[in-house]
């Protein structure tokens, strides 16, 4: 089974993470976007995670609800702007958005865990080694598309 990849964005970053539990491959970036540039960067970012996996077997993308109206357009157009980028790159792979509580259910560190929980978890369990706290995101988001996928 090819690897699954993980996606955190933002209006200003876009994480993401590869994982394969079995092949013991685990590997997360990170990168800054800038206004103007957003897709043109995510594609890049993308381009490099499709180096380490040139067809997964999944996608996740994490899609938090925000209560204000500007910040839920901006974050939106982040979240699209990504899947827009993935459906260019891995035309054949399925992706599926997440919010956050449910993929840290889904992954196993509990739907409430605190950042720093996440970032404990994914380096203790699975060897991410996410610098920052998107990587940690990004990397749990893989985690759960995994185990969701493999039904485990």
């Amino acid at each position: 089974m090819p690897p699954v990849v993980g996606i955190d964005v933002s209006g200003t970053r876009m994480a993401w993470a590869v994982f394969d539990y079995e092949a013991e491959l685990a590997e997360c970036q990170v990168y800054r976007l800038t206004a103007g540039k957003q897709y043109e960067l995510i594609c890049e970012g993308l381009r490099d995670a499709k180096r380490i996996t040139p067809e997964p077997s999944f996608i996740g993308i994490e899609q938090p609800h925000f209560g204000f109206p500007k910040a839920a357009y901006i974050h939106g157009m982040a979240v699209a702007r990504s899947e827009d980028a993935c459906r260019a790159l891995w035309r054949q792979t399925p992706v599926r958005f997440f919010q956050p509580t449910e993929w840290r259910r889904i992954a196993g560190v509990g739907g409430r865990a605190s950042k720093e929980r996440v970032r404990e978890f994914v380096s203790d369990e699975f060897g991410f080694s996410p610098q920052t706290q998107d990587e940690a995101d990004a990397a749990c988001v893989a985690i759960a598309m995994w185990i969701e996928d493999q039904g485990e």
